[in-house]
């Protein structure tokens, strides 16, 4: 099976950056009544405001779009488009429903709904919602399209592919719900990226058709890189630049080097962090023993023992054992001198750094000295 795709937001952008060929292709009578010199307003988040769907049924898009038609005097109508896999009993209720809020909304505007069925291959091309009561009846039809009908108009689509993108668009979404043979998907994204470079299209409209096609028809990350290497070789032979799909897979790759270096900065990161306060709990023990040896310390020794490095402070650490006062603690002694210790029961001879905590411990458990002149 492929990996797991996501129709929604390609389809977003779609209908965004080409709604006219969207038009055109799908509705083409509707197209003709549309204005196209007059901008067209996307209104998606008033009908995000406006309805709520909680039915069954996911719906990949819903778009609201306002444009000029040629009816009604150059009057602004409301389109509202719905995109969904396949539709069950609740859906021409659901499409009334929205239309119906839309109008009541906006005051009464002339909306018209409209739906594409990306996961039926055939259907009507009209759908039908009728409510009876006693003595009243409502009733709304609404045009369809049955987006499978075109995997038998293949041709046509390849035809049309030369001026109109979107049908680029919906051959790759064609198969990326049929084809399910990871091989089969990897030859037709192929094909369809030697299609755009043979339609002439402008490189924003390459750039941007790649983008669609790759959330489109998603392969494993080996076939990727054999799709990148097939876009290498197309655009060496047509000597066109190829930039999405292989920007995006350089940026991946640059991604994972740059987590892979972040985690790095992070591991020094925090074995700086550990050394840091591992300085600091010596820094605070020698201030203990010097406090406790040689009474309250003079001022500014403080700030030296809160800066000072750790091997410093391991150093006078090994001095504040057994030096006679406190000027003498700080005194630069050999880096491999040996500590002779005084014990209750013996002499023994410690190393400064294996010795230090051992020592300490016994210090710190005798009473302290009586507090002597820092003055030489």
């Amino acid at each position: 099976m492929p990996p797991a795709t996501d129709y929604d937001s390609p389809w977003k952008d779609a209908l965004a950056a080409y709604f006219r060929d969207f038009m055109t292709l799908l509705w083409p009578s509707i197209a003709t009544l549309i204005d196209w010199s007059k901008p067209h307003v996307f209104l998606d988040k008033e009908l995000q405001r406006r309805v709520r769907d909680g039915d069954a049924g996911r719906s990949y898009v819903d778009k609201l779009v306002e444009v000029t038609t040629y009816r009604y005097g150059m009057r602004r109508v409301l389109i509202h488009i719905e995109i969904q896999g396949r539709a069950d009993a609740r859906f021409p209720a659901r499409m009334y429903r929205y239309n119906a809020l839309l109008k009541d909304t906006r005051g009464g505007p002339v909306v018209d709904s409209l739906a594409v069925l990306t996961g039926h291959d055939a259907g009507p091309e009209w759908m039908r919602y009728r409510d009876e009561g006693l003595a009243c009846i409502t009733e709304f039809t609404f045009p369809v399209v049955a987006l499978g009908h075109w995997r038998t108009r293949l041709p046509d689509l390849v035809a049309l592919a030369a001026t109109n993108p979107f049908a680029v668009i919906v051959m790759a979404q064609l198969q990326a719900l049929h084809d399910h043979d990871a091989e089969h998907r990897l030859d037709g994204k192929i094909r369809l990226l030697r299609l755009l470079y043979r339609s002439g299209y402008a490189r924003d409209d390459i750039r941007a058709l790649i983008r669609l096609i790759d959330w489109m028809i998603t392969l494993p990350p080996v076939l990727e890189d054999r799709f990148q290497q097939a876009g290498l070789a197309i655009e060496e032979e047509m000597k066109m630049p190829f930039v999405t799909t292989f920007e995006r897979l350089g940026e991946a790759r640059g991604l994972a080097k740059g987590l892979e270096q972040g985690r790095e900065l992070g591991l020094e990161l925090g074995r700086e962090l550990e050394r840091d306060a591992i300085r600091r709990n010596q820094a605070a023990i020698l201030h203990r023993l010097l406090t406790r040896r040689f009474g309250a310390l003079p001022p500014g020794f403080n700030a030296r023992l809160s800066t000072a490095p750790l091997d410093t402070l391991n150093r006078w650490l090994d001095n504040a054992i057994d030096a006679p006062a406190l000027d003498a603690v700080f005194t630069v002694a050999s880096a491999d001198a040996l500590l002779t210790v005084a014990s209750a029961d013996a002499e023994f001879t410690v190393a400064p750094a294996d010795g230090v905590l051992t020592v300490l411990a016994d210090t710190l458990s005798t009473p302290p000295a009586a507090p002597q002149s820092t003055q030489a």
